[in-house]
């Protein structure tokens, strides 16, 4: 069980009596305002509680474009590199966009707007969307949706999905009846042998290689070869019309 974590940000959506939500609507570590507040939160003041309480693992994230576990996603492409995505263009476009709202205030300071950026990235690419149904403090029952880190848990690789997945292991919630208390495991998903990588799978598992491209800044091996034909299949068609 991890029963440390980065509370980056979490929201309450009230529901009637049987309304069910689709978590997936949501997916709310990839919106570029939560890198802010991870941002304000964890890495503004260094000397700060919350950045002291987190620096070991802090200090393990690569905190700049130099680091050699950094992959490059979109957000720092080009335009024109953007311009070659397939179908994810706009997507790529909105989301630089917003980033760059998001720094406008900061923009007398570099080093400032690129540890934003940074930040962006991040929780992106590291953070995890968790929900569960919660009652609020004046008994109206809803969604809780989180947006956490979870140290170490995002060291683990991707396996995939479908055939060919190596995915072994998956992350659960596991939920109490208090309103701001929430645990996460790791479970296995199937026999691991001794001596084998840990592996899960990014995102919600519906995903495309392009999409966790977009999202993650690489393409699954295993995955990318059905994908690209898909990609070519679907670029021929539109060359057609």
């Amino acid at each position: 069980p991890f029963l440390s974590t980065l509370l980056v940000h979490e929201e309450f959506e009230a529901s009637s009596p049987g309304t069910e939500h689709d978590p997936s609507d949501h997916l709310l570590a990839s919106k570029p305002e939560n890198g802010l507040r991870f941002w304000k939160r964890f890495l503004k003041d260094p000397s700060g509680d919350a950045h002291q309480k987190y620096k070991a693992y802090l200090d393990c994230l690569p905190m700049s474009t130099d680091d050699p576990n950094f992959d490059a996603t979109p957000d720092f492409w080009t335009d024109e590199e953007i311009e070659q995505l397939p179908f994810l263009a706009e997507d790529a476009r909105s989301r630089k966009q917003a980033i760059q709202n998001l720094v406008a205030e900061y923009k007398h300071d570099a080093r400032v707007t690129s540890s934003i950026q940074q930040a962006c990235w991040l929780v992106q690419t590291r953070g995890f969307s968790t929900y569960k149904k919660a009652v609020d403090l004046d008994g109206q029952e809803g969604l809780l949706s989180r947006v956490v880190l979870i140290p170490m848990l995002d060291m683990i690789n991707h396996g995939g999905s479908g055939v060919g997945s190596s995915t072994n292991a998956e992350l659960q919630v596991v939920e109490t009846k208090a309103y701001d208390e929430s645990f996460y495991a790791l479970i296995a998903s199937k026999l691991i042998p001794k001596g084998s990588e840990i592996r899960i799978c990014y995102g919600t598992g519906r995903e495309s290689s392009l999409d966790l491209f977009f999202k993650y800044g690489f393409l699954p091996s295993q995955e990318i070869n059905e994908e690209l034909r898909k990609v070519d299949s679907l670029i021929q068609k539109q060359r057609k019309r």
